[in-house]
C-alpha cells in the first residue's frame, strides 16, 4: 500500500493517535525536566527526594493503569479520551499550585497515570482496534 495514500485516507484518525502520543509527553518528563530546580527550591527538597516522589508516583500510576486500563475496551474511545484529558488537566492545574509535597505527588501521579499511561495506551489500542491489515503501519505512524 502507498504510504501517502494511506495517510491521506486516514489522516484524521492517524492524527488523533499521533496527538495522543505526542501530548503524552506532559505525563512523562516535561514538567520535571523544565522545572526541576524551581520545584526543588519551592518545596525545599533534594534531588534524591524529588526522584523518590517521582518514582513512587510513577509506580502508583502504573498499578492504577493496570487496574483501570480495561475501561478502554468497555467505553467509547471519545469518552475515554475526554475523561483522561480532564485528569491531565487536573494534574496540570494541581502541579501549578503545588506548594506541598502531597500536592506535588498528586500532580505527578495524575500526569503519569493519565497523560503518560492512559493516553499512550489509548493511542496504541485505537490503532490496533480500528485498522486490520494496516495495523502495524497505523501504529508506526501514530508513534512517529
Amino acid at each position: 500500500m502507498n504510504y501517502y495514500y494511506f495517510i491521506r485516507k486516514h489522516s484524521k484518525f492517524l492524527a488523533f493517535g499521533f496527538s495522543l502520543n505526542f501530548f503524552s509527553s506532559f505525563g512523562q518528563t516535561f514538567y520535571l525536566s523544565l522545572y526541576n530546580t524551581s520545584i526543588r527550591e519551592a518545596l525545599d527538597i533534594t534531588q534524591g527526594e524529588l526522584a523518590t516522589l517521582y518514582a513512587a508516583a510513577t509506580i502508583l500510576g502504573s498499578i492504577s493503569m493496570l487496574s483501570l486500563g480495561w475501561l478502554l475496551d468497555k467505553i467509547d474511545l471519545r469518552v475515554f479520551v475526554t475523561i483522561t484529558s480532564l485528569i491531565v488537566l487536573l494534574g496540570s492545574w494541581v502541579f501549578s499550585i503545588a506548594d506541598s509535597l502531597f500536592l506535588f505527588f498528586i500532580s505527578i501521579f495524575l500526569l503519569r497515570f493519565a497523560g503518560q499511561g492512559l493516553w499512550g495506551l489509548a493511542s496504541q489500542v485505537s490503532m490496533a482496534r480500528y485498522f486490520d491489515a494496516e495495523r502495524g503501519l497505523a501504529a508506526s505512524i501514530a508513534n512517529i
